[in-house]
């Protein structure tokens, strides 16, 4: 009779659910850009602080997700920090970036 080993489920990397935590991370991109036009003529759909405070959760929420693996909390906390930071200004680029070219009649939505 053989013996299987199975692998401890608590050191199995799950990539699927890092992929998913970058999917959130993203998220607030997908709600803003469908608003660009809307927020150009000046009455956007969302309020803007709630738009901010939303994408900020979001980011800072997957960047906590993606460093759960990480043991010592303080290390988690500071990595998670600057993780955050770089989700919210990717998305604030792809936000002003696709939202200016859509005012030019580029790609974007209309």
């Amino acid at each position: 009779m053989s013996e299987e080993s199975s692998p401890d489920p608590k050191k199995t990397s799950n990539a699927g659910l890092a992929v998913v935590w970058l999917i959130v991370a993203f998220v607030p991109s997908l709600i803003a850009l469908p608003m660009a036009k809307p927020m150009v003529n000046g009455n956007p759909p969302i309020p803007l602080g709630l738009l901010l405070v939303m994408g900020a959760g979001c980011c800072f929420g997957s960047a906590f997700g993606i460093l759960r693996k990480v043991e010592r909390p303080e290390q988690r906390i500071f990595l998670a920090a600057f993780l955050g930071i770089g989700f919210f200004v990717l998305n604030v680029i792809i936000v002003v970036f696709i939202g200016c070219s859509s005012m030019l009649g580029g790609l974007g939505p209309t």
